[in-house]
């Protein structure tokens, strides 16, 4: 957990955003996965650490589920980009980590993917 908050206050991070309520990478998306895995691939022991974010709105169960998807799809697209499955960790997020106010925003729609 010291880790996750200093990458989150530190981190190298990058971000792949995705459409309102969508788990689809868009080709942008694509670029940054791709770019990501080359940066990695440099270094054998690389980890990184993928959070997502959504609308602090609704049901936390179908945002959780949503995050969980656009988790997925940049994980498996990281795998698909050469990335080893072993250095790769998780983290659905529901807006805590953003905001404090209920509203709908585009980083809200977005996993961030940090390097460490």
């Amino acid at each position: 957990e010291k880790l996750e908050s200093a990458l989150l206050q530190n981190g190298n991070v990058l971000t792949v955003k995705f459409d309102s309520k969508g788990t689809t990478l868009n080709q942008e998306g694509q670029n940054t996965i791709k770019e990501i895995a080359e940066r990695a691939k440099k270094f054998q022991n690389r980890q990184i650490m993928l959070v997502s974010h959504t609308d602090p709105l609704g049901k936390a169960t179908k945002n959780l589920n949503l995050s969980h998807g656009r988790l997925m799809a940049v994980k498996d697209a990281l795998i698909a980009n050469g990335l080893s499955n072993r250095n790769i960790k998780i983290v659905a997020t529901r807006g805590q980590l953003r905001t404090v106010k209920k509203v709908i925003e585009p980083r809200h729609q977005e996993v961030d993917i940090y390097l460490y």
